[in-house]
């Protein structure tokens, strides 16, 4: 079954992450489309980040890209799209994995975002 609308909590109001903006989401408008955000619990960090395409549900907050542009747009569009504006902001991209000093660098990483004290940290 669809999830129904969220209920706001005292401590961090509205339960649906496109129901609040943050400083880095991309908006169109008032209207979020895409964010991303970083949850750390029980000795781990969950990343993740979202695009709307289209509504899912009627009562889901936040807009989508579908009704900023007023048309459908489909993932390898979007992702073509994204990887052509950081081509023209002067990004580097290239497919493939881990560069030799990002490889030498992750255990020095993985240590640092596995301890307590950057768990706890708020």
């Amino acid at each position: 079954p669809a999830p129904g609308p969220s209920r706001p909590s005292a401590r961090r109001g509205e339960f649906w992450c496109f129901g609040r903006a943050g400083r880095y989401d991309l908006n169109v408008g008032s209207r979020k489309v895409a964010g991303s955000a970083q949850r750390r619990r029980r000795g781990g960090v969950l990343q993740h980040g979202s695009v709307i395409l289209a509504r899912t549900f009627p009562f889901q907050p936040g807009g989508s890209v579908e009704e900023a542009l007023g048309r459908r747009v489909g993932f390898e569009e979007l992702a073509s799209a994204l990887v052509e504006v950081l081509r023209r902001g002067g990004m580097v991209l290239r497919c493939g994995g881990l560069e030799a000093c990002e490889r030498a660098a992750l255990p020095q990483l993985q240590a640092r975002h596995a301890s307590p004290e950057w768990l706890a940290r708020r």
